[in-house]
Order: structure tokens, then sequence, then C-alpha cells
């Protein structure tokens, strides 16, 4: 897959749950692990499945990992999974954030706090935080 509409509307559905499921996170980790960039988003992507279940561990460990990824692509999923999982649980969201938000590009950073109350988001878009 080299398209994000197509990473984005099936891997979580496929290949997150089947890993959830399977207990076979090895495989995401191999796929973030990648130098392809579409890998990398599968992987951040697939953890989705992971969120729906109350699981944030990996979601944040392949953010992480990811934070200073070159690609618009892969900060807007960053942002987004980010976004998701403190849908599931703002306290792991804003912990999250608190730690990492100085290093974060632009981008994932505003789509990661975009549900969060305005005084906040403008606290961490101001480096208030």
């Amino acid at each position: 897959m080299n398209n994000w509409d197509l990473v984005d509307s099936t891997c979580y559905k496929i290949l997150g749950r089947y890993t959830f499921e399977n207990q076979k996170e090895s495989l995401l980790r191999e796929l973030s692990e990648s130098e392809e960039m579409w890998h990398k988003r599968i992987a951040v992507v697939g953890t989705m499945h992971y969120i729906k279940k109350g699981s944030f561990d990996l979601t944040k460990e392949f953010v992480t990992r990811n934070l200073k990824h070159p690609h618009d692509l892969m900060h807007k999923a960053n942002g987004w999974l980010l976004r998701e999982m403190g849908n599931k649980n703002e306290g792991e969201l804003i912990s999250y954030l608190n730690k990492y938000y100085k290093e974060m590009p632009r981008t994932c950073l505003r789509y990661a706090i975009e549900k969060l109350d305005e005084d906040l988001r403008q606290n961490y878009l101001k480096g208030r935080v």
C-alpha cells in the first residue's frame, strides 16, 4: 500500500485487529522500524485497534519513534492517533503531550489537540504548559 487513503481505511481494521487478537505486536514494530514511510504509517495507524480496546502504549511508542520524521503524512498520522487516544482517555493524551509537545512538529500537535478545551489548546500552541 502506498496511498494514505488505503492505509488509513484498512490497516487498523485488518492488520491492527490481527496483531491485537494474536498478540503479534512484533509485526507492527517491524513495520515501524522500516525506512519506508508507508510502513511506518501502516504501523502507527494499525494501533487504532489497540486504542479502541483501551491500549495506548504501542501508539505512544510509535509516535515517539517518529516525532522527527521528515514527512508531513507521518506528522498527520501521529497527531491523528494521539487525538484518538485522547478521545478514549484524555488523561493519557495530556500526559504524553506534557512530555513531548515541544518536540512535535506543529501539524502533529495541531491534530493531537484538536478536541481539547480551547484554553488548553492555546496553552499548548503557545508553549505555556
